[in-house]
């Protein structure tokens, strides 16, 4: 079994890139002032560490079709058609 650290979550990290890029922010610091928060807080999700409650509710606020489960595990049966065009 393939021992995870929980404090650098590569896949998540990767999932949360792709999100920004698909959503249309080429760079981190644009899409964390789009979001309100600091660029180092966005930064550490894009290297891994783990989504907060704050942003999780943020994110899911700002951009209508897209859901906890899929930020947090990558499930996709949570999101809509339109977000899900977007992401996969």
């Amino acid at each position: 079994m393939k021992k995870t650290n929980k404090r650098h979550d590569s896949v998540s990290a990767q999932r949360m890139r792709h999100m920004r890029i698909a959503l249309g922010f080429d760079q981190a610091k644009q899409f964390a002032e789009w979001l309100g928060v600091e660029e180092d807080r966005w930064g550490n999700v894009e290297r891994g560490y783990p989504l907060s409650m704050m942003l999780l509710k943020r994110l899911c606020q700002k951009y209508s079709g897209l859901s906890a489960d899929w930020l947090l595990f990558g499930k996709t049966d949570g999101l809509s058609l339109k977000m899900a065009g977007l992401l996969l």
